[in-house]
């Protein structure tokens, strides 16, 4: 797998979703930093990793420390580091012809710089590799984020449950840059027709803002193809998805664990109430800390830590007063809950229809 990188480091934010007083901000730099830790996670199924990044001014001075930490995580072998962002059709096809002749067909898509790799392992992403690589159609695409919309808009579409049970497939039109596609796909985004648009955003013809791969939508007809979507949530949005009605309280946005960069991040399991000097975990609590300044940071059991956390971790302090089988039958609960929140996307309102059933993710209960 090619991971491709096409960002812009900056704190200007088109929407803020981090609406609660008491809940962590943190700086943009640090938030890409924490981004690229998650997919260095990714590295034994990645051959190459090409960043394409660009730095507004007010990090400028951090340039260095950015390249440093970046050639910390992925060696020298794999790894392409441009700082400049792709922007256009024309930039894009030079993309395209760097990248045509590695001996690799897929490629992780991220046009963004905030989307983490949270799951506890990459069997699940490693199995989504083999479907999409097995399937003919050169077309077919892996939507690796906003699992919770992803779980509605594969219900209302039909979509199967394959063997195994870790993803549901369905035939669906997407160029959001939250993707794996295959090279195929990469070369029709940019070679078929020329992108043309009298369509504008703050003033800017869109065919001018096609940093990411989403606003194709808006200069090109569809491609239906199948998609592939995994049952369980293996990338989040850092920001959260604020058209998600209850998203504070189900899957809200996250935040770096105190001691992360220190490898010290101290963990509390289990315990009703808070410990700010902790990350705390526990599946059974009624209120998150994205909503109220009680609440616990997740809803995880220790099975559930992200890959990349652990060796990182320095303690993990489990509560003995719990009864380990309520609280992981409240965890598997709160996976079906989570992908049944009412919301609004693609311009289908979703609320007590279309609701996946519980049987797409029993693979991943414990």
């Amino acid at each position: 797998m090619i991971l491709l990188f096409n960002v812009k480091i900056t704190n200007a934010r088109r929407f803020n979703y981090r609406q609660s007083a008491h809940y962590p901000n943190d700086d943009r730099m640090d938030v890409f930093k924490y981004c690229l830790a998650s997919h260095a996670a990714l590295l034994p199924l990645v051959s190459k990793a090409i960043f394409y990044i660009r730095i507004s001014e007010e990090f400028k001075h951090r340039t260095d420390e950015l390249s440093n930490y970046i050639k910390s995580l992925f060696p020298e072998d794999k790894l392409e580091l441009i700082w400049d962002r792709n922007d256009t059709q024309e930039e894009w096809k030079l993309v395209y012809e760097k990248i045509k002749d590695i001996p690799d067909d897929l490629i992780w898509m991220a046009g963004n710089d905030d989307h983490v790799f949270i799951d506890s392992n990459i069997d699940t992403l490693k199995n989504g590799l083999d479907l999409l690589e097995k399937d003919e159609n050169p077309l077919a695409m892996l939507y690796y984020s906003h699992w919770p919309e992803q779980m509605r808009m594969a219900k209302y579409n039909n979509a199967e449950l394959l063997e195994g049970g870790e993803y549901v497939k369905y035939n669906w039109s997407s160029f959001d840059s939250i993707q794996i596609i295959k090279k195929e796909r990469f070369r029709q985004y940019w070679f078929e027709g020329e992108h043309v648009s009298t369509m504008r955003h703050a003033g800017v013809l869109i065919t001018d803002m096609l940093f990411k791969t989403d606003n194709l939508l808006h200069v090109r007809g569809p491609m239906t193809a199948p998609a592939y979507v995994p049952t369980k949530e293996m990338v989040r949005h850092f920001d959260g998805y604020g058209h998600i009605g209850n998203f504070n309280n189900s899957t809200p946005p996250l935040f770096i664990p105190p001691g992360f960069w220190d490898n010290e991040i101290n963990i509390k399991y289990g315990f009703q109430d808070r410990d700010n000097n902790f990350t705390n975990l526990n599946p059974s609590h009624s209120l998150l800390y994205a909503g109220s300044p009680v609440g616990t940071d997740y809803r995880w059991a220790p099975e559930d830590i992200p890959i990349f956390w652990k060796d990182k971790v320095n303690s993990l302090i489990k509560n003995e007063g719990i009864n380990e089988e309520e609280m992981k039958k409240a965890r598997n609960e709160n996976i079906i809950k989570c992908s049944r929140e009412n919301m609004n996307c693609y311009n289908v309102l979703f609320q007590n229809n279309h609701q996946p059933p519980e049987e797409w993710f029993k693979k991943h209960f414990i």
